[in-house]
């Protein structure tokens, strides 16, 4: 197991090695588009409410753990949103929280389009354990190493996004978090780190096939932040009766972390929906993990339901 830590402190604190943080990633990314751009929430026409857990690269100790909670309605208008999330993430020693709040204002109101741009404020812990006994301490002169003792810093920040839903399919842009913050503890150093912004583009649309009950749902999200792997997941669906969705995914990278996944979400009503997903990797961690999963629970609230024939219901 320590070296499993040795790996993640050296990917995640040395200040002479990286400068980016890199923000957990989600599988089921097309359900959850509200972390990452705010030009989302309201969207969806109702108010709902999201919870999900992600167990990445089971059965390391240490490995990244993420936990979510959003929640998204209009507000007073259809055409403006507003939207909370609360996030929680553990990797080796490292800890983060965030707090988000989203607005968002549809430009064209359309029943065939809309043109949402959005904006968000957060604030944000980060925080690493350095008296964590199986941490082994690759470099015992490194400046960013408090040995025995416990670090945070709390920063805040601001992001942006723009969202489009046209006709069933919809594409969005978006930076989370523009501010370059300083994370790292040893800023009397030439290198420490800091919290890059990260871009996020992402397409994708439901496509009802002739005289059945099937429908396509292509989804793909690119993320880049300077100094660290970019990411591209591409997913293809099969959604069944409105209710049933079945696909797979690939998820690529410049550097090793690709992985295929696999993906059920099941509507069980005009309110509540549940997903799940597994990964499995293709680089060489694959012989030490049995892979990743995400448990995702949802619940849209109003005494009118949503039509669950209108694609914008499943964005």
């Amino acid at each position: 197991m320590n070296k499993l830590y040795t790996i993640l402190l050296f990917l995640f604190v040395s200040s002479s090695i990286l400068w980016a943080q890199q923000e957990p990633q989600y599988t089921q990314f097309m359900h959850t588009k509200q972390l990452f751009n705010p030009a989302y929430v309201g969207a969806k026409g109702v108010p709902c409410v999201k919870g999900l857990y992600r167990n990445q690269w089971m059965g390391f100790k240490g490995a990244p753990i993420s936990q979510v909670l959003t929640f998204n309605m209009p507000f007073l208008d259809p055409r403006v949103g507003f939207g909370v999330n609360l996030q929680h993430y553990e990797i080796g020693i490292i800890e983060n929280w965030e707090a988000d709040l989203a607005y968002s204002y549809d430009l064209m109101p359309e029943d065939n389009i809309s043109v949402r741009v959005g904006i968000m404020g957060s604030i944000r812990q980060f925080g690493l354990d350095f008296s964590d006994p199986d941490l082994f301490i690759r470099n015992i002169n490194d400046a960013s190493i408090t040995r025995g003792e416990n670090y945070t810093t709390t920063e805040g920040d601001v992001g942006a996004g723009l969202y489009v839903d046209y006709e069933g399919y919809y594409f969005g842009i978006s930076v989370p978090n523009i501010i370059s913050n300083v994370i790292g503890n040893n800023n009397d150093q030439p290198l420490t780190a800091v919290e890059e912004p990260h871009i996020y583009a992402m397409a994708g649309g439901l496509i009802p096939l002739p005289d059945s009950k099937l429908s396509l749902f292509p989804n793909a999200l690119l993320k880049y932040v300077k100094d660290a792997p970019w990411t591209l997941g591409l997913n293809l669906s099969l959604m069944y009766d409105n209710r049933f969705t079945f696909g797979g995914s690939y998820r690529l990278s410049n550097e090793n972390s690709d992985s295929i996944d696999f993906l059920f979400h099941f509507q069980a009503n005009n309110n509540f929906g549940l997903g799940i997903s597994y990964d499995y990797p293709l680089f060489e961690i694959q012989d030490h993990t049995s892979g990743s999963i995400e448990v995702m629970l949802d619940y849209c609230f109003g005494t009118k339901s949503p039509d669950m024939s209108n694609p914008r219901f499943f964005f």
